[in-house]
């Protein structure tokens, strides 16, 4: 019976044992490791647990965001054809969980990042958890192979270009807000995924991940990007005095503007923002 994730569902819960039943494996032990290549498939599946058994090999697994970083295994089986997913049109899957007693979660599709070959200790991986279409996952796949035309290098580091990143970036915030985060705007062909600590400064998981975001309408998000405006704890507008009153009302801003809502994540972002970004001290 081929392997099939056609009643496998996204966040739900599996043990190995259910997981070697459904797929008619005969027994939890095929599925024992934390590779497994179905025979006579382009499907790469991997059981992850951040927390291990103590008298398990210290591998440092963890998920940051909607970025999963994995060490691969000891002896570097699978490092070649997981490095080169895009070109072999590989499938890869995640199957996730917190502790070694836990059931595993299914997280979905992977789209690898970066990877880092390592020879006297396990290589570095960082993937995208894709929890959306599979049609979007190809779209990320022929965006990579646009961008490097040929196979991913496994002697060196590699990571997926900008606009690969900002174009997941960009469908997390549409997800999360919906509409503009401050003027509630919903046509989404105008708005703006806006950092808000710049991607430059961010990490990897900070690049990524969706609390480091405003969908925002292009005046607010040129002015936010150069550190004109920025937000308070209370979710109100600042304007900075880099532009005169008349300038704001011209480009539409005002001071009574706020935030729609603000997660406190978002706003341990934002307090970078108006400590490091923002071009006028603030006097609370």
């Amino acid at each position: 019976m081929p392997v099939s994730f056609k009643n496998i569902g996204i966040n739900k819960a599996y043990t190995r044992p259910q997981l070697a039943d459904i797929w008619g494996l005969g027994g939890p032990q095929a599925i024992a490791r934390g590779v497994f290549t179905p025979a006579n498939a382009n499907i790469i599946i991997l059981f992850v647990t951040h927390n291990k058994r103590d008298d398990s090999t210290p591998y440092d697994d963890h998920i940051l965001g909607d970025v999963l970083y994995w060490e691969g295994e000891k002896g570097h089986a699978n490092d070649s054809r997981i490095a080169n997913v895009h070109v072999n049109s590989d499938e890869v899957h995640l199957f996730y969980r917190d502790h070694h007693r836990d059931a595993f979660i299914y997280k979905g599709l992977l789209t690898l990042i970066q990877f880092k070959e390592k020879e006297d200790k396990p290589s570095e991986f960082q993937f995208l958890i894709n929890q959306y279409e599979s049609s979007d996952e190809k779209e990320l796949k022929e965006s990579l192979i646009e961008l490097y035309g040929s196979p991913l290098d496994t002697t060196r580091e590699t990571t997926i270009d900008a606009r690969v990143g900002q174009r997941h970036f960009r469908r997390q915030l549409m997800q999360k807000w919906q509409s503009c985060a401050v003027t509630g705007v919903g046509k989404k062909e105008v708005l703006l995924a806006s950092h808000i600590k710049p991607w430059s400064k961010s990490s990897d998981g900070e690049r990524l991940d969706a609390y480091n975001g405003l969908l925002l309408t292009p005046a607010l998000d040129r002015l936010f990007d150069e550190g004109i405006v920025t937000f308070r704890q209370n979710r109100k507008i600042v304007l900075s005095n880099q532009l005169a009153p008349w300038e704001y009302q011209k480009l539409g801003i005002d001071a009574a503007m706020e935030l729609r809502e603000l997660p406190v994540r978002t706003n341990d972002y934002l307090e970078y923002h108006r400590d490091t970004i923002f071009k006028q001290t603030l006097s609370y």
